[in-house]
């Protein structure tokens, strides 16, 4: 019989790694309805018919989200009863708050998942003890071990946290495709390459790359930095740059689907988010099975991606630090021949997306 699963999500960051499991499980023809504020997400659910409906609840709980949420209660109710669900899984906190008690008195399993750590002690304390009372009824998937830890330490039942792997994207690389990378950006071959994915809502980590790109052009003048993703800092860092004339040093590339196709031509992949969530997780582990030489922030779940000589560890917030680091890779030329086989025995813990995908609808 088809398994029917209901997914909701109020969140508006990209998910493009849910993107992919969602596709991989339509094509192993289990039932999809959306519950989604993501536009991308509701764009896929209408191009292949599934049930979809808007749901957000921004970044608050207010009374309005209470009043959306009835409504959606009751298709949720009156759905248990003549299209039962096998499964509902929920992304961000507010439905996990909302919906969460109504979908296991549905006679449906319940799952949470868990891809960053937020900062639920920020939430209201109502809000708090409401996620820690709801998360005995889930079992809730958390990308590493760190995650599943501090989800345990701020009251989450330890018994219902569950590990899901790591997933890098497989599948063979055009050799063309940084070269017509390089021709669109005027990207220099020859040059020592690094890329980094930002967030663009915040410029604080975009500034403090460039700063350290400069250290290292005064000590050799054959080092360029790629930008990529999209948001609203991108034009002060455009005026930065042009500040500083680096023009022909700093690269900006959007967001765009087949970021990961380009990772070859990168000497080092630097994660320069905050807060990493499972999309970067993809892209580091996606490098890393490409011997790319990935660097993540101290303290966050980059730890466990880059443990055991995978990557390395840096304070984003020094730009000298950084610059050491991506000075002492470029000037290593045994660890840059060494790395693709130092890391060789941990590529089978890469698995792809289809590989998680296939494992999360095992334990639906």
């Amino acid at each position: 019989m088809t398994k029917r699963i209901l997914i909701i999500d109020s969140g508006l960051k990209d998910r493009k790694t849910l993107t992919l499991v969602l596709k991989r499980w339509a094509q192993a023809g289990v039932t999809i309805e959306l519950w989604s504020a993501n536009n991308a997400l509701i764009s896929l659910a209408k191009e292949n018919a599934w049930t979809h409906r808007h749901w957000s609840a921004s970044d608050k709980i207010n009374f309005l989200s209470w009043l959306k949420a009835g409504r959606l209660k009751w298709i949720m109710w009156r759905n248990s009863w003549s299209r039962p669900y096998d499964a509902i899984v929920m992304v961000s906190w507010p439905e996990k708050i909302l919906f969460s008690g109504l979908a296991t008195r549905a006679s449906a399993k319940l799952f949470w998942l868990e891809t960053t750590l937020f900062r639920l002690d920020k939430l209201r304390p109502a809000w708090q003890e409401k996620l820690k009372r709801h998360s005995a009824k889930a079992m809730v998937l958390a990308v590493n071990q760190e995650l599943s830890e501090a989800l345990a330490n701020f009251g989450y039942k330890a018994d219902n946290i569950r590990l899901v792997p790591y997933c890098g994207l497989t599948g063979l690389m055009q050799v063309d495709l940084f070269q017509n990378l390089a021709q669109h950006f005027k990207l220099r071959k020859d040059y020592f390459t690094i890329g980094a994915k930002v967030d663009w809502s915040d410029t604080t980590v975009a500034e403090i790359l460039i700063k350290a790109l400069k250290q290292c052009l005064e000590v050799s003048p054959y080092f360029q930095l790629v930008l990529l993703g999209d948001g609203p800092g991108r034009e002060q860092i455009k005026w930065l740059i042009k500040r500083w004339q680096l023009e022909t040093f700093v690269w900006l590339v959007g967001e765009q689907g087949q970021n990961e196709k380009w990772l070859e031509g990168f000497q080092i992949l630097t994660l320069a988010t905050k807060t990493p969530n499972w999309d970067d997780l993809v892209l580091g582990a996606t490098a890393i099975s490409r011997s790319v030489m990935v660097m993540g922030q101290l303290g966050t779940i980059c730890e466990d991606l880059l443990a055991e000589s995978r990557g390395q560890l840096v304070d984003l917030m020094d730009s000298s630090a950084l610059a050491e680091k991506w000075l002492a890779f470029s000037q290593n030329e045994a660890l840059k021949r060494e790395y693709p086989y130092l890391i060789k025995p941990f590529a089978k813990e890469l698995i792809s997306v289809e590989t998680l995908a296939d494992k999360l609808l095992t334990m639906i």
